[in-house]
């Protein structure tokens, strides 16, 4: 099955012009998503990376840590580990040395990079879900007459839900790879004890802190596609919705339903919405976020991949290039 940018669902063998996603064999695919494979091969070999500053090299690195407890790794970290907060804070004093503070750090480093591999799956599934709730949805009373009209109700907020998820996750993303970057170009030198991550507190806006990548074609610089997402994920988290009724609009052509869309609010050249005082939902572009979707996503996939390749090429270890060395396969 093939679904389409109209809302509607053909059969794998009818031709469909633009973009639309293959159901094949209960998976789906659609062109270009070969780019979440780079992605994910990508963020596996930053795993070495931070093992790298942390030991030195990932020699010293297996040399020296082993088999590990399961705290080191997992505790207040993973729901694999149950412990309170009190008895790792109260056994990390009693053990603590150099070699545990580091691992437990490189842990946390770690981790980073896995709610980003974890988050930018998840940018693909959503996008997926999007286009398969919305081709899905029947509306099965409606005029039997030609024209426009529009459908709202549970079917529909469940749509917009998922829209929004989008749009929340691609911003979550642009928070992580901040995150990522400030730390990379801001590691400690002593683990006498237990350090703290520096980019705790930073976030997608305080990208101008990142000072050693080149930000050229990264998320870091400015684009209009980053701007939308932006723009639209704030208008979603701050004021919980575009518009005040979810609705999906539908032609009808012939007693037939040829389409299905949602409209975007205007957008502002450089990205941002456009705006007059207290009105942000303007729609006279007539742009519909089922076309415009791919347009925004695609471009931002692209930005993503070029930022965590050139992590690589600018890593700083005690002011000198740390080579890049073999690729791993796996994260320690």
């Amino acid at each position: 099955m093939k679904y389409t940018t109209a809302g509607k669902i053909v059969e794998n063998n009818e031709d469909v012009e633009g973009f639309h996603i293959i159901k094949l064999n209960n998976d789906f695919y659609f062109d270009g998503d070969s780019i979440f494979y780079d992605l994910d091969y990508e963020c596996v070999d930053l795993y070495k990376k931070f093992t790298e500053l942390v030991f030195g090299s990932l020699d010293e690195y297996y040399n020296k840590t082993g088999a590990s407890p399961l705290w080191h790794s997992k505790g207040g970290v993973d729901s694999d580990s149950r412990i309170d907060s009190a008895w790792f804070n109260k056994t990390l004093q009693e053990n603590g040395n150099e070699l545990i503070y580091k691992e437990i750090f490189l842990a946390d480093c770690h981790a980073l990079i896995s709610c980003l591999q974890n988050r930018i799956l998840a940018s693909r599934d959503i996008f997926i879900q999007f286009y398969i709730y919305f081709c899905e949805l029947k509306i099965d009373h409606f005029m039997d007459e030609n024209g426009i009209f529009w459908t709202t109700g549970g079917k529909t907020n469940l749509i917009f839900g998922i829209l929004n998820d989008i749009f929340s996750t691609n911003y979550a993303i642009l928070d992580l790879v901040t995150k990522i970057a400030f730390q990379f170009e801001n590691m400690p030198n002593d683990y006498s004890k237990y350090p703290k991550l520096k980019c705790s507190n930073i976030v997608y806006g305080d990208k101008a802190k990142i000072k050693k990548i080149d930000k050229t074609n990264t998320v870091f610089e400015e684009k209009k596609e980053i701007k939308m997402i932006i723009s639209l994920r704030h208008e979603l988290i701050h004021n919980a919705t575009w518009e005040p009724l979810p609705k999906i609009f539908y032609e009808v052509e012939n007693s037939e339903i040829i389409n299905k869309y949602i409209y975007q609010p205007d957008i502002n050249p450089n990205g941002t919405i456009i705006k007059v005082k207290n009105r942000k939902r303007f729609y006279s572009q007539e742009m519909k976020i089922n076309e415009t979707l791919p347009e925004i996503c695609f471009p931002f996939w692209r930005a993503l991949l070029e930022t965590v390749k050139k992590y690589e090429e600018t890593i700083i270890w005690h002011n000198k290039a740390l080579p890049l060395g073999d690729r791993c396969q796996a994260s320690p």
